[in-house]
């Protein structure tokens, strides 16, 4: 498994993978019978059919349910990588090549702590929120806020997982890449010169959704 760290601004990075379909299924660690489990089967099949969708569908008409489906493919994306560590014992990290070996498992190693964090906070917000989100069975039709509680519940429950996973058990491996250190390059051309500058570099390291993702993390760097 490669993980890129991403240059996001002079000192700043994320990580990143573009990965095939997670291969433990979602939810599969929690108990199935009851309200729970029809939850769980529910996003099981949200998540199936978003897996690989990241960016928005221009064919598709911009209601609320659109958007909540793009909120939610969107974090399908950017809580992958932390998914997949779940399952992994040894990855290899892909680096600026001006970027020593030690200070980019000691950076990634940073990264997964400070995701950990993150999701160990939302995931008590979010099984509170779930848990008052019953009170809408009271009202017909689909508990639609439910499920999308329980979508961000058990993410953040499978995210902490892997960094903890990552930070505790991975054996990493570092592969210095030039091609982002040309991406940190990028960042101080002006607009049109530096996105045609990020999508080659995107099509040399054959990560089509990099372009994407690199404009969300560099503006919340800024």
């Amino acid at each position: 498994m490669d993980v890129f760290l991403i240059p996001v601004g002079q000192d700043a990075y994320r990580l990143y993978s573009e990965l095939p379909a997670v291969r433990q299924p979602l939810l599969d660690e929690l108990p199935a019978p009851g309200r729970l489990g029809r939850v769980a089967q529910r996003v099981r099949g949200v998540i199936a059919s978003l897996d690989h969708e990241t960016e928005p569908d221009p064919d598709h008409p911009d209601g609320w349910r659109e958007r909540l489906r793009r909120r939610i493919a969107r974090r399908v994306g950017e809580q992958r990588l932390l998914w997949r560590l779940r399952g992994e014992e040894a990855a290899t990290i892909v680096c600026p090549d001006d970027c020593p070996a030690a200070l980019a498992v000691e950076l990634v190693r940073a990264e997964l702590k400070r995701d950990g964090d993150r999701h160990r906070v939302w995931l008590v917000v979010d099984a509170l929120a779930f848990l008052a989100s019953g009170l809408l069975m009271l009202l017909p039709g689909p508990n639609v806020v439910a499920y999308y509680f329980a979508f961000s519940l058990a993410g953040h429950y499978l995210s902490l997982r892997g960094a903890r996973q990552g930070r505790q058990r991975v054996r990493w491996s570092v592969r210095p890449d030039a091609s982002l250190t040309d991406l940190r390059r990028a960042m101080g051309l002006p607009g049109a010169e530096r996105d045609r500058r990020v999508h080659e570099i995107a099509r040399r390291l054959n990560l089509p959704h990099l372009p994407g993702f690199f404009a969300r993390a560099a503006l919340r760097s800024a």
